[in-house]
């Protein structure tokens, strides 16, 4: 009888020969590196485990920023993944929400029209009053920075 812990190893296994076998969707591998991080596994582990790289697992895993509603019309192919990604430049579920709605029927779905509806409010880096005062300060002042993982 095996135990718990092999049973999981042989479904990594499996999922990795999959994976190897038949590329899987982006999404999947979201979905399959999010259940393998909460069974303790790491990005490395992970990377090594797919014979992917640990820059895309970290890739993968920062879709969880992305608001679960747009994961759906992603499934469905409605938007690209490029799309996708650029949901995760805000933290801000709702509003990344509304503006998915704002733009889902719209003409001009770029990624950058999207990166700038979801910024607008934002500052960038060299801005001259980011550039006054220094990054450590500004954040234990309460702000917050976006980083762009992709």
């Amino acid at each position: 009888m095996r135990d718990a812990k092999s049973t999981i190893l042989a479904e990594d296994d499996s999922l990795a020969e999959n994976m190897q076998r038949a590329a899987l969707h982006p999404l999947d591998q979201f979905r399959v590196f999010v259940a393998l991080r909460e069974k303790g596994q790491g990005d490395e582990e992970i990377a090594a485990t797919f014979f992917v790289t640990p820059q895309v697992v970290k890739q993968r895993m920062k879709l969880t920023a992305v608001a679960p509603a747009l994961l759906e019309p992603y499934a469905e192919d409605e938007m690209t993944l490029e799309q996708l990604i650029v949901f995760t430049v805000n933290p801000d579920h709702e509003r990344q929400v509304q503006v998915w709605v704002a733009i889902r029927s719209s003409w001009n779905k770029e990624p950058y029209q999207i990166r700038r509806m979801l910024t607008e409010t934002s500052a960038r880096a060299s801005d001259r009053r980011a550039v006054f005062v220094d990054v450590e300060a500004y954040e234990t002042a309460g702000g917050t920075i976006l980083h762009n993982l992709f």
